[in-house]
């Protein structure tokens, strides 16, 4: 395991950020009490930056496009953390806004649909229109994912029955239940293809990988033993490698083992067999079975958000310490974390040279006339 010595003193005061990834999960949504940036981890650059009155509680950039979805921090002001913001960078303007009752705990947008969850509900509207569609009630933790492709979208989400998740196909109306753990559901991610799901209940030990087509399981990965939280799960865009974060600041590598490719190119998942236990480990507890993770590296006490370079064995991390880490995972016995960078802005930012947004050449995936200005609130 790698890991990176820090200042214990340093490392239990994170700076006060929320960090979401675009739906390609090529860019980092950085949100502070000062507004929101968001990065390109290669090149490492900022690629827009905008301060907002009374700071930013969660963003999110559509795609790669000028449209950006955020959510305030402060109760009362033009930008309370009850209500969803759509922005449009390129027009510089407010496009569209919801309002609830509540505090808007996480949100995602597709190319139809957005998805806004509260403590008690998880509501969905059509993009353009912004028509509510559906609503669910949620009693587990308010975390959800979705994923869409050409012929439908899909989002999972914790049931009311303990253990459980749902998944709604929002196009068609399909519904379907996994009981997935015996405990909360803590953590969701759906693959970019609406093929795979992985959840991780509030125990951290167990991660569950299963089929959508399906609903059968297809592995079960053992992270550790110890209880953590965990706070991301992320597809590979292969999907033949799943990365697991933990509130310790531990990141682990599973092989998914979908195709032969996976089998041939990656490292197998670690097993008992290899430490000679493979005799006596019917007599041992169900741990000794598992398939544990082909390779970890630690950034101590330190929560992150990461993407994977899509063809290289890289991992790009940004911390919630305001430092982004870029790992090398090739040799898998010794993952190297070879690179670390400031991006929390400041009056030191080294970013204060850059253009604070794309050109519109570069943000033309959605068009204008596709958003309209609605308010409903709830």
């Amino acid at each position: 395991m790698t890991s990176i010595e820090k200042d214990t003193e340093n490392t239990s005061a994170q700076t006060d950020v929320m960090i979401d990834l675009n739906n390609t999960e090529t860019y980092a949504c950085v949100a502070t009490d000062k507004g929101f940036m968001i990065y390109s981890p290669q090149p490492f650059k900022s690629v827009l930056s905008r301060d907002i009155p009374g700071g930013v509680y969660r963003v999110k950039m559509l795609h790669k496009t000028n449209i950006i979805l955020f959510v305030g921090r402060t109760e009362k002001g033009p930008y309370p953390n009850n209500k969803l913001i759509v922005w449009d960078d390129v027009a510089q303007e407010v496009v569209s806004e919801i309002s609830y009752p509540d505090k808007i705990v996480v949100f995602h947008a597709t190319r139809k649909y957005i998805y806004v969850q509260t403590d008690k509900k998880l509501y969905i509207y059509q993009l353009n229109t912004l028509l509510l569609v559906k609503q669910f009630d949620t009693t587990q933790t308010p975390v959800f994912a979705v994923s869409e492709n050409e012929s439908y979208n899909i989002v999972v989400f914790p049931s009311q029955q303990l253990g459980h998740i749902t998944i709604q196909n929002i196009d068609t109306g399909d519904v379907s239940t996994i009981y997935a753990h015996y405990g909360t559901i803590e953590s969701i991610c759906v693959s970019r293809d609406a093929k795979y799901i992985a959840t991780a209940s509030d125990k951290g030990t167990i991660i569950r990988m299963y089929s959508i087509e399906t609903k059968t399981i297809l592995h079960e990965f053992r992270r550790g033993l110890d209880y953590v939280r965990i706070t991301q799960l992320l597809f590979h865009p292969s999907n033949r490698i799943l990365l697991a974060s933990s509130d310790r600041g531990s990141i682990h590598l599973f092989n998914t083992e979908i195709d032969e490719t996976a089998l041939a190119t990656i490292p197998a998942n670690r097993v008992f067999e290899r430490y000679g236990m493979n005799v006596i480990k019917y007599a041992l507890p169900r741990y000794f079975s598992s398939k544990w993770s082909f390779t970890n590296y630690q950034i101590p006490n330190i929560v992150t958000t990461s993407l994977f370079h899509p063809s290289e064995p890289v991992i790009y991390s940004f911390g919630l310490d305001g430092q982004f880490y870029e790992c090398h995972y090739a040799d898998a016995s010794n993952p190297i974390i070879s690179k670390t960078m400031k991006f929390i802005r400041d009056e030191n930012d080294p970013f204060r040279g850059i253009p604070a947004s794309l050109s519109s050449a570069n943000m033309s995936e959605f068009s204008n006339a596709d958003a309209k200005t609605t308010s409903q609130p709830h």
